[in-house]
C-alpha cells in the first residue's frame, strides 16, 4: 500500500516579466483574511471566549494564572454594577476604561480591544523611559545580578532614584 503524502502536490506557476525577471506563483487561492490584527483577535475571541485574555506566570515560575475574555469582561461589568468612582485606581487599571466603554456601547469590541492595546504598550514605553533615567546601568547590565540577591539590587535602585 503507498505511503499517504504529508503535503499537497506543489501546484507553482512560473511567470516572466518582461525585465527578464521571473515570479513564482500559487496554483492555491489565500482564504480570506482579515484587514488588521485587530479584527482578527476580536473575530476570535468572539468565537472563543474561554481563551485566555491575560496570563501570569507564579513567582516560583511553576504555574500560570490566566484570565479568560469571558472573565475580563465580567469583572469589568462587576466593576461597573459597584459604581465606583472613576478617579479610583481599580478604575484606571489598563484595559478597564475600554471594556467599560464597550458594554456601554460607546464603541464596539474591536475598538475597545485596539485601545487598551494602545494603551498597555505606551504604559510599557514610560516604564521603560523611567527605568532609563533612573538606573545606573552596571546594575542592569551586571550579570552577578539576579533573583537571588534581588534586595541588595534593589536597595541599590532605590539609592539611585
Amino acid at each position: 500500500m503507498p505511503e499517504k503524502p504529508l503535503f499537497a502536490k506543489p501546484e507553482t506557476h512560473r511567470r516572466e516579466g518582461a525585465d527578464g525577471v521571473f515570479y513564482l506563483e500559487s496554483g492555491y487561492d489565500l482564504p480570506p483574511s482579515s484587514r488588521a490584527v485587530g479584527e482578527w483577535l476580536i473575530d476570535w475571541a468572539e468565537k472563543t471566549p474561554d481563551a485566555v485574555f491575560l496570563a501570569e506566570r507564579s513567582a516560583d515560575r511553576s504555574s500560570w494564572s490566566e484570565l479568560s475574555y469571558a472573565a475580563a469582561l465580567a469583572e469589568v461589568e462587576r466593576l461597573l454594577a459597584r459604581r465606583l468612582d472613576a478617579s479610583l485606581p481599580v478604575m484606571k487599571a489598563l484595559g478597564v476604561s475600554q471594556l467599560a466603554g464597550y458594554l456601554a456601547g460607546k464603541q464596539t469590541r474591536q475598538e475597545a480591544v485596539m485601545l487598551a492595546q494602545r494603551d498597555t504598550r505606551h504604559y510599557a514605553k514610560r516604564q521603560m523611559t523611567w527605568i532609563r533615567n533612573n538606573f545606573k546601568t552596571n546594575i542592569l547590565n551586571d550579570k552577578k545580578y539576579n533573583n537571588k540577591n534581588f534586595p541588595e539590587i534593589f536597595s541599590k535602585i532605590v539609592k539611585t532614584a
